[in-house]
């Protein structure tokens, strides 16, 4: 039973209205569930809580509390303090709050009836159950099933303290969110990092013959912990310290356990004194030199720029390396100009087993190719970047079975919700190549085939039809949740729009830019360079809820867009000339499932 704590009323003045007292409130109880449900809603002011077990700080988070009937319950994962005395403290409550008062505790989260159907949920996109989702950590191959990572917060649908969810597919598409149990998210925050499989158990962390799952995170250095407000970063946003934990998993992913021997990579010295960004690990094991090798963000003391002006920070990518999981060693190799969540695999080039080459990059998907010879990482290209758009922050997969012999890709996407219990999601699953240019070798990305099993069996299908301006294809046509197949010659036209979920996306031919411009509050225009092959344009474009995946060229471009126009704008779909005539080769407009309706 929770003990309510109110607040010490003050003597009411002896005229006018009684103006409510703003201080902090708390409840106490004894952890006996593994859930901690707070009432939430999806608008009004963000508090911060904190967690006490026995009386000591274990975590901080945002929530915006409900006073009333809540939108939805908000889970607090307190399976690690049973039996313990535990205190919730809400900043900011006015004293004639009963909002503490309705909190409790279940075995399991309190998810509403329409779980997964709500207005705004994506319907063939994963999102998270409830809550703001973030960062993709990357995730595993293992025994039939994908196991997907991602960070986010539970509490709360703006971005606040982190925590790691784990959700699994058998076919890149229908996923269960699994209640995985997170032990260092009891004793603080985590920020992103990586997982992989050490099928030869070097790290001796494996049982009974079972391979370990073992996850890599930034633990941030702060002392006390604090909630970071990202919209209005502080003088030392840039300047947040971390060190590199482990956790491992020994019966797949179901139970994570603590290592003991954390943190596995102090701060590296080199970083800002005292508070440099040390962060986002990411592991793979390279066979030639049978080690593990690390890579991690870390900003540098900066020095005067090119443009003779002081550079405050300096960002690069350091190697480490480990011939078992648990001792690390910076080696002298490091990338600079990237930022933020590293990756790092390789991929044949054409198609070409024979000849292989490396691909780094970084959060916002700016990348090079290069060389790696187990001791360092040697660019061949620029640094380059295929990705427009609110694509952020994505891993590949690790451990695929050699058969398959794809790369995937899996990113954060920003989704607009409005008024609903979660926020954001992940991109499609997106298969990384690596072609040939005249000016080098170039990176692709491109829908993973099981997406196709979504695909209706009533497509929209046109050929070698010409398309004069004034001419709508597609008129009449009114469809939601699409995968849309469009080849056309160009011919003497000067562009055209294809409009989808009531978005014109425009293509200029002299101007050789796709773009689209989003209704408030996104009035900005999202844009890319295409260049037309041999006087062709081909576009591959998935529209979700609200958000459009747009690839170009088979996926040498590619471009993702919130878009909240649905369900109010019409006409839902058009594909019309901007001026002269041009020849649609070939149009497949496929109405798509949810993945909700029948999980798998």
């Amino acid at each position: 039973m929770a003990a309510f704590h109110g607040f010490l009323q003050a003597a009411e003045p002896a005229a006018g209205p009684k103006i409510p007292e703003i201080k902090n409130a708390t409840v106490e109880m004894q952890a006996s569930r593994r859930y901690l449900n707070l009432p939430s809603t999806n608008c009004g002011p963000i508090h911060v809580g904190k967690l006490y077990v026995e009386g000591e700080l274990r975590r901080v988070f945002e929530i915006r509390l409900a006073d009333g009937k809540p939108d939805w319950w908000a889970p607090l994962d307190i399976s690690f303090w049973k039996g313990k005395s535990i205190m919730v403290e809400i900043d900011r409550l006015s004293s004639d709050s009963k909002a503490l008062s309705h909190v409790d505790q279940t075995d399991e989260p309190k998810t509403p009836k329409n779980l997964h159907h709500e207005r705004f949920r994506q319907r063939f996109h994963y999102s998270a159950p409830y809550g703001f989702e973030l960062d993709v950590e990357g995730g595993v191959y293992f025994k039939g099933e994908y196991h997907l990572f991602y960070l986010g917060s539970s509490t709360c649908t703006t971005q606040g303290a982190g925590v790691w969810a784990h959700t699994v597919s058998r076919d890149l598409v229908h996923w269960k969110d699994l209640d995985t149990s997170f032990p260092m998210q009891g004793m603080h925050d985590m920020w992103s990092g990586t997982v992989v499989i050490d099928w030869n158990n070097t790290s001796g962390l494996g049982k009974n013959g079972t391979p370990p799952i073992v996850l890599f995170y930034t633990k941030p250095d702060f002392t006390p912990p604090v909630v970071i407000r990202y919209k209005k970063p502080g003088p030392n946003f840039d300047k947040r310290g971390g060190l590199q934990f482990l956790m491992y998993s020994t019966d797949g992913g179901l139970t994570m356990n603590d290592y003991p021997g954390n943190p596995i990579v102090p701060a590296i010295t080199e970083s800002m004194p005292l508070a440099g960004p040390n962060r986002d690990p990411k592991v793979f094991w390279y066979e030639p030199t049978k080690l593990w090798y690390m890579i991690v963000y870390v900003a540098l003391p900066g020095s005067t720029g090119p443009d003779g002006k002081p550079d405050a920070q300096h960002n690069t990518f350091r190697f480490l390396s480990s011939p078992n999981l648990r001792d690390w060693k910076l080696t002298d190799s490091y990338v600079t100009d990237f930022s933020e969540c590293p990756d790092f695999y390789e991929l044949p080039v054409d198609g070409n087993p024979n000849n292989k080459k490396w691909v780094i990059t970084d959060g916002g998907g700016s990348y090079k190719v290069g060389s790696f010879d187990g001791i360092r990482f040697t660019p061949e290209t620029p640094k380059l970047r295929n990705i427009s758009g609110i694509y952020y922050a994505g891993q590949t997969f690790n451990d695929l079975p050699k058969e398959d012999g794809r790369r995937i890709k899996m990113m954060w996407m920003l989704a607009l919700a409005p008024d609903m219990p979660f926020s954001q999601c992940v991109s499609i699953p997106m298969v990384q190549s690596l072609y040939t240019t005249p000016e080098g070798i170039r990176l692709a990305s491109w829908p993973a085939k099981e997406l196709e099993q979504l695909r209706m069996s009533n497509p929209v299908t046109l050929k070698d039809r010409p398309l004069r301006e004034g001419e709508d294809l597609l008129e009449g046509v009114d469809r939601e949740g699409v995968d849309i197949e469009l080849n056309l010659d160009l011919l003497n036209s000067k562009g055209f729009d294809l409009v989808v979920q009531g978005m014109p996306i425009h293509y200029d031919v002299r101007a050789k830019e796709l773009s689209c411009k989003t209704e408030k509050p996104y009035t900005d225009a999202w844009r890319m360079r295409v260049e037309p092959e041999d006087g062709r344009i081909s576009l591959r474009v998935i529209s979700d809820v609200s958000t459009l995946e747009i690839f170009a060229q088979k996926g040498k471009a590619l471009m993702a867009v919130p878009n909240l126009t649905t369900p109010w704008s019409k006409p839902r779909l058009g594909l019309r000339s901007t001026g002269g005539e041009l020849k649609v080769r070939s149009l497949n407009v496929y109405s798509m499932r949810s993945i909700w309706d029948k999980e798998k």
